[in-house]
């Protein structure tokens, strides 16, 4: 029997497993305390944003609803003053959610997620800032074509 052994058995030696089970690698391995001493500190003022954005769609979507009820002219009226209000204030929506799993990927970074973790936050701050570059490239095209119908108005206006 040793010749098949490398070492020899001790039979007063502990055993090298766990009797609760295995025990997972270090779960953050691969990726450097610094990048997750940094990320940490980020994370309040992520969380912070998107809370403060979450709030403020709320304030836009009741706004929406002043405005509707008090524009003249009835409901007719105040819908049509409402669908575009409540559409760009819903075009958040999508960017504070990425913000939110942003935070929640550090969070799981942090309690030892690993690379894969980090990826999961990286991934979802990518995909808060095309969002966000999308959207400000849709928004300056629809300001562009509302100064330039406002400046036709008003030269119809002026003869």
């Amino acid at each position: 029997m040793m010749l098949f052994m490398s070492t020899p058995y001790d039979p007063y030696r502990p055993p090298s497993a766990p009797l609760d089970g295995p025990r997972p690698a270090d779960a953050s391995a691969g990726v450097s305390e610094r990048v997750i001493a940094i990320l940490v500190e980020t994370r309040p003022w992520v969380k912070l944003l998107a809370v403060l954005f979450f709030v403020l769609l709320g304030l836009g979507v009741v706004v929406a609803l002043v405005v509707m009820a008090v524009v003249p002219g009835g409901n007719k009226q105040g819908a049509v003053t409402l669908i575009p209000l409540a559409l760009v204030t819903l075009s958040y929506l999508p960017a504070i959610i990425f913000l939110w799993r942003y935070g929640a990927g550090i969070t799981r970074l942090q309690q030892g997620g690993g690379p894969a973790a980090l990826e999961e936050a990286l991934t979802s701050q990518k995909s808060f800032w095309k969002y966000l570059g999308v959207l400000a490239i849709i928004l300056l095209c629809l300001y562009a074509v509302a100064i330039f119908i406002g400046v036709g108005v008003g030269r119809m206006m002026r003869h």
